[in-house]
């Protein structure tokens, strides 16, 4: 079956450690570029590329078939700045909600070599979200392994019919991409090579000790977590109202993510954009998640959304003035030109 899929790339800071080779940004350059390449062999597939760091998540190229495309998308940003996980997945599926072909299954391939600074709690109802829109989440975890069981919860939360793997990978093991190679990750589909969940994504066989020690602390943790549910089952005539929080929690997050998705590149300081080069024409189909219209449709096609919801309302006057505006300073540099 076809697929749509997003590769979200981690060019945080972290990503110039030379602990991969040649680094973990050139060494998840090349994994995605592979993953990418055999993707794209199937002409109904599309993969987009979404920057997970610097002042804002950035959405480098939608969903497309066109590999050169995806390829110079994925060697046009740089590393700064940190990382922002929690961001890119919501971004990441707004961009697959906005996939041409709706047959297509949804994918999100995330690459974290950074710290994971969002508390569980929110990786949890997130990964609910995603696994409730049907949208299977790939996570390889490498360079910073010191998050893996929030990584796990979330893994936890958005599998369904094993169809979500995580994988994590220490340095010293050989390269990045060979790493990968024997993974669902790389190939796609169920079914395939195990994805040693039980060891944190992490292949027994190639490092058995430090395997035992993730599964170790795997272990602990769930045991710390079931403690905590037994302690909070007082609670449970408060579930009612949980429930009711979790939904409006999830739709937050779409809001949010709609809002980082659209914020301005004019939003930077005058002083740094005068020194920067002109800007280049935007990718159409990048510019549709700055544009009114296209956000109102699609939270009007999403189930539950209220569109009369005061906060949706103030998020598109706010996106309609940004383009009042935008037209405005337009207009005034015609008029200082003539």
């Amino acid at each position: 079956m076809v697929e749509a899929t997003v590769i979200c790339l981690d060019n945080s800071e972290w990503a110039r450690n030379g602990d991969y080779s040649p680094n973990r940004w050139e060494a998840q350059q090349e994994a995605a570029s592979i993953i990418a390449g055999n993707k794209t062999q199937n002409p109904g597939n599309s993969v987009g590329v979404v920057a997970m760091a610097g002042p804002r998540v950035d959405v480098l190229v939608a969903p497309t078939n066109d590999i050169a495309k995806i390829f110079a998308a994925m060697h046009s940003t740089s590393i700064k700045g940190k990382s922002d996980l929690y961001s890119a997945l919501q971004t990441a599926q707004l961009a697959l909600k906005h996939r041409s072909n709706k047959e297509q299954r949804q994918r999100v391939i995330g690459f974290v070599c950074s710290p994971v600074e969002v508390e569980t709690e929110k990786l949890v109802t997130l990964g609910r979200n995603l696994k409730k829109n049907n949208i299977s989440l790939d996570l390889v975890v490498f360079g910073n392994l010191d998050n893996i069981e929030k990584l796990q919860e979330l893994h936890k939360n958005v599998n369904s019919g094993d169809n979500s793997h995580l994988v994590s990978i220490p340095s010293g093991i050989g390269i990045l991409s060979e790493n990968l190679a024997n993974t669902p990750i790389m190939h796609g589909g169920s079914g395939q090579p195990a994805n040693f969940s039980e060891y944190g994504g992490i292949d027994p066989n190639a490092d058995p000790e430090y395997a035992a020690a993730i599964r170790l602390s795997l272990e602990e943790h769930k045991k710390r977590q079931d403690d905590q549910n037994r302690e909070g089952g007082q609670n449970q005539p408060m579930e009612g109202i949980s429930e009711m929080q979790e939904e409006d929690e999830e739709e937050r997050l779409l809001q949010e993510a709609i809002k980082l998705s659209m914020m301005d590149i004019e939003q930077e300081p005058p002083k740094e954009e005068a020194k920067q080069e002109p800007p280049k024409q935007e990718d159409p189909d990048v510019s549709a998640f700055r544009n009114q219209e296209f956000v109102s449709d699609i939270l009007s096609s999403l189930p539950g959304v209220d569109m009369q919801d005061p906060a949706i309302q103030e998020a598109l006057k706010s996106l309609q003035g940004k383009d009042e505006e935008k037209k405005k300073e337009e207009e005034n540099k015609k008029e200082e030109n003539q």
